[in-house]
């Protein structure tokens, strides 16, 4: 008995190989596409949420018009808050200085940070911040790290010490961008905003309004709008 293909045998099989390989290439290929796509509407988002969620979570944190200028066009002035000091009871050292329990989303940076004091008047002062130094003391019954500030001015009497640091937010060369006091515009986004198109409004009221548009649709249901109320919040 013979073994083998015969001729057409072997063009039959090579040729059904073929067509399985080209079936398998056509199914990657959609595959890729499809990823692709998911991809880009992921991004398109993000985007979208980050715009509306940092722009958003900045204007509550102050008090509108003190702690905002503007929107001027594409561009945002805030005070970013940082942190919150609770200022210790009992003298300080002098009349520069707070002793505080700080928390907050950064150490501060007296480079670049400035104080928000709340004094017993209940009156908000903003003073510069020269210097800080981490204490072993306590404050009060509280066995939290304090800190000792000592300010540009004196501010008397205290209760309250809100760090903040003066920034601006951005909707310029594609993308939100941040510049905290003179420093270069950092990009917070992916580059798929179109900056003809996109704006921050304000009104009388001292409402804050985006216009947001991307390279691409934001996708229907998305809780991220395309006209927005940022500010007081709908």
């Amino acid at each position: 008995m013979a073994w083998g293909f015969s001729l057409v045998e072997l063009v039959v099989a090579v040729g059904l190989a073929g067509f399985l390989t080209l079936l398998a290439l056509a199914a990657l290929g959609t595959q890729r596409r499809g990823a692709s796509v998911l991809a880009a509407r992921a991004e398109v988002l993000e985007t979208a949420r980050l715009v509306h969620v940092v722009l958003g979570e900045e204007l509550r944190a102050g008090v509108s018009p003190r702690d905002q200028v503007g929107p001027q066009g594409d561009s945002l002035r805030v005070r970013a808050f940082r942190g919150l000091g609770l200022v210790c009871p009992g003298p300080a050292p002098d009349s520069l200085s707070l002793r505080v329990r700080y928390q907050g989303l950064r150490l501060p940076e007296p480079a670049k940070d400035s104080v928000l004091v709340l004094g017993l008047d209940l009156r908000w002062r903003a003073v510069g911040l020269e210097s800080r130094v981490v204490e072993t003391s306590s404050c009060g019954a509280a066995l939290e790290p304090v800190e000792l500030w000592r300010l540009s001015e004196p501010v008397g009497a205290a209760a309250l010490a809100r760090l903040f640091e003066n920034g601006v937010y951005m909707l310029q060369a594609r993308a939100l961008r941040y510049r905290s006091g003179f420093g270069g515009r950092q990009p917070l986004s992916p580059e798929l905003i179109i900056d003809e198109r996109s704006a921050l409004t304000g009104a009388p009221s001292g409402a804050v309004r985006l216009r947001l548009e991307l390279r691409h649709p934001i996708p229907r249901g998305s809780p991220f709008a395309t006209d927005a109320t940022l500010w007081p919040r709908e």
